[in-house]
């Protein structure tokens, strides 16, 4: 399952993503990640996107695979304000039924589109993603089905084909290519 970027949308675009986001930072946080590995041009709000000096991308990985430190409800948080809050895919009766099972961190290099300053530009980008299986009753997968098949819907269920090839073919949507660090290494 996968969902309309709301970003996207407002640009014109019809984008798809799996259900997430950044991790967020406290201002404690940020000093240590700028303390341990010089990390810097940290985006506004509190979401932990950051640039980071050439040599220590080895040495957050390790940091990240082992601290504590990182918000511990950050799955269900993004669940409900994208599936709840944002597009109203279900109610928050069924959203508190859903049950979260961390499974793995993933990393990967992607190439990305973004607008910095208001102008598309391509750049290179390493992300990190933490990947959690999701359990929903049957009344809230029935629901999500039933908003997928609606016209212009706000979240698409996509095969691991289309994930690779970069495109819906329902409804000819983009896919985020860091939905590709969803799938089983080949």
């Amino acid at each position: 399952m996968l969902i309309v970027s709301l970003n996207g949308l407002r640009r014109g675009e019809r984008s798809l993503a799996p259900v997430g986001g950044g991790v967020k930072v406290t201002n404690a946080g940020k000093r240590q990640l700028i303390k341990l590995f010089g990390a810097n041009s940290f985006e506004k709000g509190n979401d932990l996107r950051f640039r980071l000096p050439a040599g220590q991308l080895d040495e957050l990985s390790d940091w990240l695979e082992a601290t504590k430190e990182l918000e511990t409800n950050a799955a269900r948080r993004e669940f409900y304000d994208e599936v709840v809050d944002e597009r109203h895919l279900l109610t928050r009766r069924l959203a508190q039924s859903a049950r979260f099972t961390h499974r793995e961190l993933r990393e990967g290099w992607m190439n990305l589109w973004s607008y910095p300053g208001g102008r598309l530009e391509l750049t290179r980008s390493y992300g990190f993603e933490q990947i959690y299986d999701v359990w929903l009753p049957n009344e809230a997968r029935q629901k999500l089905v039933q908003a997928a098949q609606q016209p212009n819907p706000l979240v698409e269920f996509v095969s691991e084909k289309e994930i690779r090839s970069g495109r819906s073919h329902r409804h000819k949507s983009n896919i985020s290519p860091w939905t590709k660090l969803l799938l089983p290494e080949r």
